[in-house]
């Protein structure tokens, strides 16, 4: 006899709230990341999307302790249960090397210029599986060829500098991975890479079966690869919800700039490009209205004294405007 008994519904795996990020600073504490919410479900491929200085990679740099000594978060942060922020350093540092694995934007600062490939590949292995020497290089002979190095041995021997830049960034694909993490956050993963080699590294984190966050500014990224998306801007999420709905038919104006911004095969050559006019504010020039006010062009007076909160528009997408069509 079936059971009638509806399906649970899967526990987010990672599952942030009202989370802010402040940086001391001589003339007083500067957010760069202001009450920001959001989950990743099991499977999911988060895109968190933004320009520069939006917020985005502290953000994340925050849930897993890599804030600069000036660096403070508070809020909330679960993962698998556990709250990240309340985790002792130790604890934390075990959690992340066994659990939650990050891939560092600039592969080349990333990787320590002064050590030889293998041993910064073998250490992560010796110091959270407790593997000797030996096993360690096998096994991170094995991860190498996994991301699609060849002659993996031959690679180990070597330094940074003497690899390519693709070559660099599947190394901290392969560093990453020698734990089995339940959580990848790649940051930034494509960027210096030429064209060919971004298709690669996509492909090759495509195939990857565990849940992922990457952190871009790449509308081609997050089209091919996410499921779903958080728009970041002024260290706010502005919109989130599932890519295709947020390509289609963008409702805040910033997502909307960011699409019109696009170079596109079926305009005229000698059209303009589309730009968004100004710059991002400053982090401590946070304002009493939405941070967008200044750049939005159908702005209106209640924009600039009163900051929108969040809403769930079609119960798919999380806007923070006023002025979103339903």
């Amino acid at each position: 006899m079936r059971s009638t008994r509806a399906t649970a519904e899967p526990a987010p795996l990672l599952e942030v709230a009202d989370l802010r990020v402040d940086f001391a600073t001589p003339d007083g504490p500067v957010a760069a990341v202001r009450d920001v919410a959001f989950q990743v479900m099991p499977g999911d491929r988060l895109g968190v999307l933004g320009e520069s200085g939006s917020g985005k990679s502290q953000l994340f740099l925050a849930l897993l302790g890599l804030l600069a000594p000036n660096g403070r978060a508070i809020g909330r942060a679960r993962f698998a249960g556990q709250d990240l922020l309340a985790l002792p350093a130790a604890a934390l540092r075990r959690l992340c090397g066994d659990r939650i694995a990050m891939v560092f934007q600039d592969p080349m600062t990333a990787l320590n210029p002064y050590l030889r490939i293998a041993t910064q590949l073998t250490e992560v292995l010796t110091l959270h599986r407790g593997l000797d020497g030996v096993s360690a290089r096998r096994a991170a002979a094995a991860m190498l060829a996994r991301v699609g190095i060849a002659e993996p041995e031959r690679r180990l021997a070597l330094y940074p500098h003497e690899l390519s830049g693709g070559m660099r960034q599947r190394v901290l694909i392969a560093m990453a991975l020698l734990c089995e993490p339940e959580l990848l956050i790649a940051d930034e993963p494509t960027t210096a890479l030429d064209v060919t080699v971004q298709g690669q590294i996509l492909a090759l984190l495509q195939d990857l079966p565990l849940t992922q966050v990457v952190i871009t500014h790449d509308f081609g990224v997050l089209a091919g690869f996410c499921n779903r998306a958080l728009v970041m801007y002024a260290g706010r999420v502005v919109e989130s919800g599932p890519v295709r709905t947020l390509l289609a038919r963008p409702r805040h104006p910033y997502t909307a700039g960011l699409l019109r911004a696009i170079p596109r095969l079926d305009q005229p050559a000698r059209r303009p490009l589309a730009t968004i006019p100004g710059q991002p504010p400053e982090p401590a020039e946070a304002g009493v209205g939405c941070a967008f006010a200044p750049r939005c062009p159908i702005a209106v007076a209640r924009c600039r004294v009163e900051r929108p909160a969040p809403r769930t528009v079609d119960g798919e997408v999380t806007v923070a405007c006023h002025l979103a069509a339903s």
